[in-house]
């Protein structure tokens, strides 16, 4: 719940939030280059690196690890599936690299 709520609260009205397997979450940014993605992305890193949850009494420490892509329409029709699974292979490196991390991946890498 902790985790969910620093998302919600790092992203803007227009972003949406859906959670998306056991513990992680998609954000799609309409109208965000990708510059924006990257501020975003390490506002919301470290946001998590700011919290801290109570378990049994005692204060545990959380990392966010972050993967994304960048879609323009100019790149034309491309499946969702494709950017799904970009975005989650940019979220496998950042894991895989020693978390805590955001890494991107352009579409078809």
């Amino acid at each position: 719940m902790n985790i969910a709520h620093v998302v919600q609260k790092s992203v803007r009205l227009r972003n949406i939030v859906a959670r998306y397997g056991g513990e992680a979450f998609a954000v799609i940014l309409p109208e965000t280059d990708e510059p924006g993605l990257k501020i975003f992305a390490e506002r919301l890193r470290r946001n998590g690196e700011r919290m801290a949850t109570l378990i049994d009494l005692k204060e545990v420490k959380v990392t966010i690890s972050l993967g994304g892509t960048f879609y323009t329409p100019s790149a034309g029709v491309v499946e969702k599936k494709a950017i799904i699974d970009t975005a989650d292979r940019a979220l496998y490196e950042s894991k895989h690299n020693g978390r805590n991390r955001s890494t991107f991946l352009k579409l078809f890498n």
